[in-house]
């Protein structure tokens, strides 16, 4: 997953049939961060690895990946159960695409897919209450997808990591309507700095001179035309 940038399309799961999603921002993907890992090993085959905050379906409920245990049942691509043959630890690299259902299909390559959420326990309620695909993070990502991945990975990525635990603190004390609208600041908040990022970049400033180029072209060609 660490190739995902954001603009990309991957798989989700809806209502019993493969579905797609996109990617809002690949975090982790631009430093080097590791965490303690749970692994779960699955009865036909394969594994996935995620953080022990990491939600995922199990036994028809949504929970964090560190109540994973042998025997329960992960969500597949059409809805069946996949059940999970034994879990383990490690420490390894981590990623996360965020995406605007708030869900992912993930799997090895040599094993079927299951249902997880992109989001850790703290975060779930919030990415997966249908503000995600209706904010601007996501819409800017329909116009300047590597431009959106640039910025969260100079500038957003440093700051989420420092803040997290902070973060995760105010998710568990504020009312659910609440954490929304602070979630909805932020995102406007983000997408002013999106914009003052972008007019500073190269690319930004290569744009806006040949705009400028055009304009003079014609009008100087008007001009022209009426002397």
């Amino acid at each position: 997953m660490g190739e995902l940038t954001a603009g990309d399309i991957v798989l989700n799961a809806k209502n019993g049939s493969p579905a797609s999603t996109r990617v809002i921002v690949n975090q982790h993907r631009s430093i080097e961060q590791t965490a303690r890992l749970v692994t779960i090993h699955l009865a036909g085959g394969g594994h996935i690895s995620l953080t022990a905050d990491h939600v995922l379906s199990l036994d028809g409920a949504w929970l964090p990946a560190r109540n994973a245990r042998a025997g329960a049942a992960l969500v597949g691509a059409h809805g069946e159960a996949v059940r999970i043959a034994r879990v383990s630890s490690a420490i390894g690299a981590i990623v996360n695409p965020v995406v605007t259902s708030g869900f992912i299909l993930a799997a090895a390559a040599d094993g079927p897919a299951v249902l997880a959420a992109t989001a850790s326990e703290w975060s779930f309620d919030l990415m997966t209450s249908g503000y995600a695909p209706l904010s601007f993070s996501a819409l800017i990502t329909y116009v300047w997808p590597r431009a959106a991945q640039q910025y969260y990975d100079a500038w957003l990525e440093p700051v989420y990591k420092r803040a997290a635990p902070a973060l995760a603190e105010l998710s568990r004390t504020l009312p659910h309507m609440l954490a929304i609208a602070c979630l909805a600041l932020a995102d406007v908040a983000q997408a002013a700095g999106f914009i003052g990022y972008l007019m500073c970049s190269v690319e930004a400033l290569v744009a806006l001179a040949a705009v400028f180029a055009i304009a003079a072209g014609r009008m100087h060609r008007k001009v022209g035309r009426t002397q």
